[in-house]
This record gives structure tokens, sequence and C-alpha cells, in this order.
């Protein structure tokens, strides 16, 4: 028996709509993976690069210091804002802040008027995309390619033949390391809180800070190293040896950094010094061991590799 007319019109129908329904499955699942795997990660990875900017907490003028302003601009054509509190020309420390930070953070500004006080030229900047700097960050490469290097320069011309003590934080302890690792003259590095490797620190930040898992994070980082142009294969662990005094602060409790890298990343320097502070989390050392202590063990550091 044959179908007749109808009967195989209505097939046909039931066909075209199964295949139109098909297609609409798979477009839809096409479009969640194109916004899972693209859009999702890409607007994180963009958000992440630029970061809502600090809000400063004042300047050292707040402390009683009279300090100078001062523009310079990067090799790579950006323009960084930063301070300096004029103290003794023989030492001159130069104080670097850490993502989503600012020179005029409150820790940062207790610290610089604790060195100023000491009689420390101190100079403090905004790194790229940070503060009142101009550009985009990177989260470490970039600045350590040329923002610390510019700010070097400016120092040197200014205070020629001092000794210079790189002071970073986190970003800026990275930047802190790199930086100086391929500096000439006479400088300390004190690295609080550096992070490993980039790649290895994005899915860490994400994890502990926004609960992202770390596979997406990855992504995340993929689509960040694509926007900013750099390699996150990049951190001072994977230095072969680094010829400056480094003294590298952790805590015991940082998510993003372990006891066992600050130790790893002191040892690559010719006179290195890890310092593990107890029950401190990231860049909460100088509230874990007190004001006074923190700076001692960085004057001890400093004036036990030559300083005054």
């Amino acid at each position: 028996m044959y179908p007749c007319v109808g009967d195989y019109r209505g097939s046909r129908a039931v066909a075209r709509a199964g295949l139109l329904s098909r297609r609409r499955l798979l477009a839809g699942i096409s479009a969640a993976l194109l916004v899972f795997l693209v859009v999702v990660p890409a607007v994180v990875a963009y958000a992440s690069l630029h970061p809502a900017r600090c809000k400063p907490a004042g300047t050292p003028a707040a402390y009683g210091l009279h300090y100078e302003n001062f523009t310079v601009t990067t090799g790579d054509g950006v323009r960084l804002r930063g301070w300096i509190i004029p103290g003794s020309p023989r030492v001159v420390f130069v104080v670097m802040h850490g993502y989503t930070s600012c020179r005029a953070d409150r820790r940062l500004l207790e610290i610089q008027a604790e060195l100023a006080r000491r009689g420390y030229t101190v100079v403090a900047f905004d790194f790229r995309g940070h503060g009142e700097s101009g550009g985009t960050t990177t989260i470490g490469p970039r600045e350590s390619a040329y923002d610390v290097p510019a700010v070097l320069s400016m120092v040197r011309r200014r205070y020629p033949g001092a000794r210079i003590v790189l002071l970073g934080y986190s970003m800026g302890a990275v930047a802190a390391i790199m930086a100086g690792s391929r500096a000439s003259g006479d400088i300390v590095i004190v690295a609080d809180s550096p992070y490993p490797t980039l790649d290895e620190v994005i899915p860490r930040w994400l994890k502990s800070y926004m609960g992202i898992p770390r596979a997406y994070s990855e992504l995340i980082g993929f689509w960040g190293s694509l926007m900013a142009g750099v390699d996150t294969r990049f951190g001072p662990i994977l230095l072969d040896r680094i010829d400056k005094p480094l003294l590298v602060i952790a805590g015991d409790h940082d998510p993003l950094v372990t006891p066992a890298e600050a130790r790893a990343i002191a040892a690559k320097s010719c006179c290195g010094r890890a310092l593990i502070v107890g029950g401190a989390g990231h860049v909460e050392s100088y509230k874990t061991l007190g004001r006074d202590r923190y700076i001692e063990e960085i004057l001890d550091f400093v004036n036990s590799t030559g300083g005054r």
C-alpha cells in the first residue's frame, strides 16, 4: 500500500520541522559555547587589564613631609606620575605598589613616611594603568621592561652614585626583581609577596578572589595575554640568576605564593634571603609584624649588604 499525497506531504513537513529544530539546537549550542569560551573569559580578561583606579588615601603632606611631583615617559610612550620625598642622596628607596593599588595607598604611604623620617630619599610612582599614570596594566611584563627602567633613569640623573633600594609589593615586587636583575649599578631588591610566574598566579588569583576554577582561569589568562600582547610565561622563578642582593618577604598563608616558591626566588640571588612571616597572607607581613619590626627587617638587610 502506498501513502496518499496528504500523508507524504505531512511526512516532509515533519522532517523539515525536525531538521529546523536540530539546526536551532546546534545554533544554540554553538552560541552558548561561543559565550562560554570566548565572550565571558574575554570580558573578565579585559576587566582584569582595566581595574578600577586606586583611590588615593592622601599625600606625604598628610604626614608632615615635603614632596615633589614628577612625570616620566617610558620607552613605549606611557606617562607615569610619581613623587619624591627628598632625603639623603646616598640611599634612595623606590617604592612600587601592587596590582590594583597605587603610590597613595594608605599602607604604602605609611611605609614611605617612616623611611623618610629615618632620613632616606623616597621615590614612589603609579604603574601603568594604575593611579594617575596612563596606559594599561600588563600585571608585570611591561611594568618590568619599561616602567621601572624609566623611573630608575630619572633617579640616577637626580641622585648620581646613590644606592637604590627597589622595594616592591606583589606585582611591584616582581617588577623590582625582573628590572633590578637587569639593571646596572648599586641596587638592592626587597620583594614583598612576589608571584612565581604570571601564568601560575592568574589561576590562583581568580580562584582565591573570584572563585573561578583553574581550568577556566587559564582560559581567561589566554585571552588576557592576547589582549595585552605579553607572554604569561614570565616571572622571577624562571630567572637563572640575580646578581643583586635580594630579600623576599612572604606570608605562610599567602594564596598566591607559597613559602617554597619565595625561598626558591630568593635562592636565585647571589646573596638572597627569604623572610617567611607566620600567619601573614598576601602582602600582609607589614600588618603582621608591625611597622617598626617590618621596617627594621628591611633596613637590616640593606645595611648588611653594604648600605649605610
